[in-house]
């Protein structure tokens, strides 16, 4: 992981970080963003911040963390996956 990311390395599902606070299962991330940043409002979600040099779903460090519309976090997870595969593409027509 890249520097300043928090690994969480608890139980995990689909990539994601959960566990069990107050009598309910939680998705870590968006927990720890809950309690030090205050509530996620409807339609909103957690994006795990590629600028900011992390991409991985056990990261638990709000400054990696911004609170998106779910249409962004899709925008920005399918750019991601769009610059992975040129990279791919790269690397092949340089072997």
């Amino acid at each position: 992981m890249p520097s300043g990311c928090l690994a969480w390395t608890g139980a995990t599902n689909n990539g994601y970080g959960y566990i069990s606070y107050k009598g309910k299962v939680h998705r870590v991330h968006r927990l720890i963003w809950e309690l030090e940043c205050g509530p996620i409002r409807g339609g909103l979600t957690i994006d795990h911040v590629q600028a900011r040099g992390c991409i991985y779903k056990t990261c638990i460090n709000v400054e990696h963390l911004e609170v998106v519309s779910r249409s962004e976090n899709a925008r920005r997870g399918a750019l991601h996956r769009w610059q992975l595969l040129r990279e791919a593409q790269r690397v092949r027509q340089e072997a």
